[in-house]
């Protein structure tokens, strides 16, 4: 068992003996962050499995009502198109978190912790300027030291273009984003998706 099932399960055994919302709203929370975990993993994940086959028993309404927003973080995107036919081209993205959790800033100030950002990959001769928001500082039981953290709703605003360099004319070249989730007692794995955005190297 790792330290994060098993406070799937504890806070599941709370809300059992308490009856507290707050407890069931926690467990559902941590459970959704391991989603794609869950699902690529299997068997590989036994005990957080259990705490899935659990939940499904003590509140399943509350697992149907999530199954279609299984990560604490909701994406908006100024466009799903950058056309780099000037050179470069601008991106805004919006993390919409969802309570209890906050995501690591940029720059958290502990080593351990994973920071956010947006990293350009499959891309030779263009380059991914990012400005990160400082984040906020807090204190939280796991750490002995301030951490900055991003919560609520926080933009990511980046601009891309090229270096001079010469494109390949096959080169895909994907925006990636990285965070890693936490609530007040414990941190989710660290996540990366690919943005559904397109760029089009027109230049070329």
């Amino acid at each position: 068992p790792g330290g994060n099932s098993v406070m799937a399960h504890n806070l599941l055994d709370l809300y059992g003996l308490t009856g507290d919302e707050a407890h069931l709203d926690r467990a559902v929370g941590l459970l959704r962050s391991f989603g794609g975990a869950l699902r690529s993993l299997g068997a590989g994940m036994a005990h957080m499995q259990a705490a899935v086959w659990r939940m499904a028993s003590i509140a399943p309404d509350r697992m149907a009502a999530e199954e279609a927003d299984e990560s604490p973080v909701r994406l908006e995107l100024s466009t799903d198109r950058i056309d780099l036919s000037q050179g470069s081209g601008k991106l805004q993205v919006t993390l919409h978190i969802s309570r209890p959790w906050h995501l690591n800033a940029h720059e958290p100030g502990d080593e351990a912790l994973v920071g956010t950002r947006l990293e350009l990959r499959d891309a030779p001769g263009l380059k991914l300027d990012v400005h990160y928001p400082p984040g906020v500082e807090k204190r939280f039981p796991f750490a002995d030291r301030p951490i900055r953290v991003y919560e609520g709703e926080v933009t990511l605003a980046a601009v891309i273009s090229a270096t001079g360099d010469s494109i390949p004319r096959n080169a895909r070249p994907r925006i990636m984003l990285h965070y890693q989730a936490c609530d007040d007692s414990t941190c989710a794995r660290p996540a990366e998706f690919e943005l559904p955005v397109k760029i089009e190297l027109s230049a070329r």
